[in-house]
């Protein structure tokens, strides 16, 4: 039985090594370049302690900002290997001002903002034994597909349907059909 459980925990301790290798350097600015309606997702696997990762990018005229960010949490047994508390993060204009924020462990932002330069700084304390991991992702919508006009209501349909069927039927008791055109009696 211990060989099965060493040789588990060799599987996951390689693959733990191989994730936090591939997204150990967490401290450093990231650019996400343009943002398009497609979002851009940036993943971090950072060391235990508080962290505060940055994330330039640039905004297209006329759209909103869309963002989410969401903790990874992984656990073996009763071993807490990735954690993060109070995920955070802020954007700031070019010049520095705080243009938004959100926090909380499962965030969701949407606010519009002029074209141009901005930052993204995302924060938290990383718990876990091994420290934590999380996805953020921005996506800039423009204001045309948020504009969109409303699907009416089935109760709205109900209506109108009610509403024609009534006229129908006024028509049709009354005779007021036009001369040579008859109303429901199926010619």
């Amino acid at each position: 039985m211990k060989p099965n459980l060493y040789r588990m925990l060799g599987r996951l301790a390689a693959v733990l090594g191989v994730f936090l290798g591939l997204h150990g350097e967490a401290l450093a600015e990231t650019d996400a370049g343009l943002l398009a309606p497609t979002p851009y997702v940036y993943s971090a696997t950072v060391m235990s302690g508080q962290f505060q990762n940055l994330i330039a990018f640039e905004m297209p005229d006329q759209s909103f900002l869309s963002a989410s960010a969401v903790p990874l949490d992984m656990q073996a047994g009763p071993l807490n290997l990735l954690h993060i508390e109070n995920l955070a993060y802020a954007f700031f204009d070019g010049t520095g001002q705080l243009v938004g924020s959100s926090a909380g462990g499962l965030t969701n932002f949407l606010q519009p903002l002029d074209g141009g330069t901005y930052h993204a700084a995302v924060t938290g304390t990383a718990t876990g034994s091994s420290g934590g991991a999380y996805l953020f992702s921005l996506a800039a919508i423009p204001d045309v597909l948020l504009d969109l006009p409303p699907v009416p209501e089935p109760g709205a349909w109900a209506l109108l349907g009610l509403g024609l069927f009534a006229m129908v039927m006024v028509v049709r008791r009354k005779g007021m059909g036009a001369p040579g055109m008859s109303v429901g009696t199926g010619c």
